[in-house]
């Protein structure tokens, strides 16, 4: 909202917001800051309290950004300079702790985070089991996930210039590249792939499940992280930034611009569960194509869930903003 108006009332809104849930922390074994809660994404986050690596980066990207901004404007910083200066040290201490607890893994000239495979016992006083062996365990985040802490990372590295968030954001964008095969029908990547022996069973079978998702608000996400990594110059070029606009322009839509609609980014079968949305338009690209921007502006619906994130966006864009990804 302050990127997209100027106005420095959604500044005060995210700060008041932020401060709200960081007086909520609890102090871990480790003696870092944590949120535990019963998770919902693998069968061990939900059979134990966990901290969520990204929960923490969708909540912290914001507040970052903002921090950044406002640390470079004066009039801001006099207001709002203690928020901002709090809110990058607690960024730099959450990042040191999933590092501490083994979350980030190399995979050759590339890495990846893992949800670590253990939590707190009830009451959140000590580490269940798997504490000890949390540098080899743990299960690798599916692609979405991954894009949406990259870009946490990414927003660190434009906030203070540390080296080390660019790299890791950078090591993931070329994992992320490194999956995308082109086939007939254009570049199509699985929703989640094994990339260590951490995410394999005893009998060597993966996981989890590999292949396309019939969602396609994930691949969304990962269109996010992508159009982050071009739009500071990391890992994906022009060329490749423009055939995934041509395969979500040319191959998904179904070239209606009143009741545009999207299939799958494989062109399989819609799954029922999700029959209203097998592909979506790849917002993030909007920016970079006439066509997709088009397509926007007729169906865009500024009150729907996506649309309290892309309205504030675009009119950002439009008013001269750098686009990061939506």
């Amino acid at each position: 909202g302050w990127r997209a108006t100027g106005d420095p009332v959604w500044l005060a809104r995210l700060f008041e917001w932020t401060d709200g849930w960081i007086r909520r922390a609890v102090t871990e074994p480790d003696g870092y800051p944590g949120w535990p809660k019963a998770g919902s994404g693998s069968q061990f986050e939900k059979a134990h309290l966990n901290d969520s690596l990204l929960g923490e980066a969708a909540a912290l990207t914001p507040a970052v950004l903002a921090s950044a901004g406002v640390l470079k404007d004066p009039g801001l910083a006099r207001r709002f300079g203690g928020a901002a200066v709090a809110n990058l040290a607690l960024a730099r201490l959450l990042f040191d702790k999933w590092n501490a607890r083994g979350a980030w893994r190399d995979v050759g000239d590339a890495g990846l985070w893992v949800v670590p495979e253990f939590g707190l016992t009830p009451g959140a006083t000590a580490w269940t089991d798997g504490w000890a062996t949390r540098s080899v365990t743990g299960f690798s985040n599916p692609d979405n996930k991954e894009n949406v802490i990259a870009r946490w990372m990414a927003a660190m590295y434009d906030a203070t210039g540390e080296p080390v968030y660019r790299d890791r954001a950078e090591r993931w964008f070329r994992l992320m590249k490194s999956r995308i095969r082109t086939g007939d029908r254009g570049p199509v990547w699985n929703y989640w792939q094994p990339a260590g022996p951490w995410d394999l069973l005893p009998d060597g079978s993966p996981k989890h499940w590999i292949g396309v998702h019939p969602n396609g608000g994930y691949y969304a996400l990962d269109l996010s992280g992508i159009a982050c990594a071009y739009a500071h110059g990391w890992v994906f070029t022009k060329a490749g930034l423009d055939r995934l606009i041509a395969h979500n322009r040319d191959f998904m839509w179904n070239g209606k611009l009143d009741h545009a609609a999207f299939r799958m980014i494989d062109g399989g079968r819609p799954d029922p569960r999700w029959k209203d949305s097998p592909g979506v338009l790849w917002t993030s690209l909007v920016p970079y194509d006439a066509t997709l921007c088009r397509i926007f502006e007729a169906n865009h619906r500024p009150d729907s869930w996506g649309g309290l994130a892309a309205t504030p966006w675009y009119l950002a864009w439009r008013n001269g903003k750098d686009p990061e990804g939506i």
